[in-house]
């Protein structure tokens, strides 16, 4: 049943245009063919059967891959953070945050999933960038003090799921190939951790 209601929340069609739907946190689950992989304050439970290794380049800014079993590189799925201060250095110019009051990471996901006003070209063009206007869904799960955001894109290698916690201006991504056995493991499990 919970996966029934999962699947119906993150959607299973096209739409014209995605909004912002609120679905529940699925219930945890044990995971006992799995690695935890800590990314900062992000904790995840990864299963075997869909992730065969963890791979890192080490160069530029930190990205984490999740190679598939078949060692695949090019379908794995990639793990990477961004700041609210990356942001704000995104939009200095175009005052786009300004004008939609957004100030944390939280603010910046939940007004993407909000239709354009008539003229407000700003969002609709950050809205296309972050692939949500041609989403299939676009929803929003919340336990306690983490938020994620499924983006359940049209193009099935551009998957992806944006992780807020409440009181970090960091927010973590999750993007690629990701099978429905992976979304609904990592959402099972993923939790809040501190820094060790």
């Amino acid at each position: 049943m919970r996966a029934l209601l999962l699947a119906a929340a993150l959607g299973s069609g096209p739409v014209s245009a995605a909004t912002l739907q609120v679905a529940d946190w699925p219930a945890e689950r044990d995971c006992t063919n799995c690695i935890r992989l800590q990314f900062r304050r992000l904790d995840l439970q990864l299963p075997h059967a869909e992730v065969g290794k963890i791979f890192t380049t080490g160069t530029g800014s930190l990205a984490v891959e999740l190679v598939p079993p078949s060692g695949d590189l090019k379908q794995s799925t990639s793990i990477f953070d961004r700041t609210q201060a990356q942001l704000r250095d995104l939009f200095k110019k175009s005052e786009f945050l300004q004008a939609h009051s957004i100030k944390t990471p939280r603010d910046y996901w939940d007004t993407l999933g909000t239709e354009p006003a008539s003229g407000d070209k700003r969002l609709a063009l950050v809205r296309k960038a972050e692939r949500i206007d041609s989403a299939r869904s676009y929803t929003r799960l919340s336990k306690g003090r983490l938020t994620a955001y499924v983006v359940r894109a049209a193009e099935p290698d551009d998957q992806r799921i944006y992780f807020v916690i409440d009181g970090d201006e960091t927010y973590y991504m999750l993007v690629g190939p990701m099978s429905q056995a992976l979304v609904d493991a990592v959402l099972a499990n993923a939790r809040v951790a501190e820094m060790p």
